[in-house]
């Protein structure tokens, strides 16, 4: 079930990186595929026509480095995640008298 929820994770990043590439609020489109589902979101972000704003276009560099920001993302709520249920399982223990 774990790798079922980090794959699930690296999904919505990927679905937030293809918004972000395509001139979309990458973090906003990544927490809606999150919630509900990278499938479902990830094929609505590709047939969005693209926003990009007046004679700014994004370069190499600055792709490499949103990819960096949406790994740590990706870090950062699988590991509270992690810990969430890791605290979840401890109160269902000790509710149930350790058993």
């Amino acid at each position: 079930m774990l790798v079922a929820l980090f794959v699930w994770i690296a999904f919505a990043v990927i679905v937030g990186a293809l918004a972000s590439k395509r001139g979309r609020v990458g973090y906003g489109w990544f927490l809606l595929s999150l919630a509900i589902s990278p499938l479902i979101v990830g094929p609505l972000v590709l047939t969005l026509p693209r926003q990009y704003a007046a004679g700014a276009m994004g370069s190499a560099s600055t792709s490499v480095s949103s990819v960096f920001k949406w790994i740590g993302i990706t870090i950062l709520f699988g590991g509270l995640i992690f810990v969430g249920y890791m605290l979840l399982a401890f109160v269902l223990i000790v509710q149930h008298g350790g058993a």
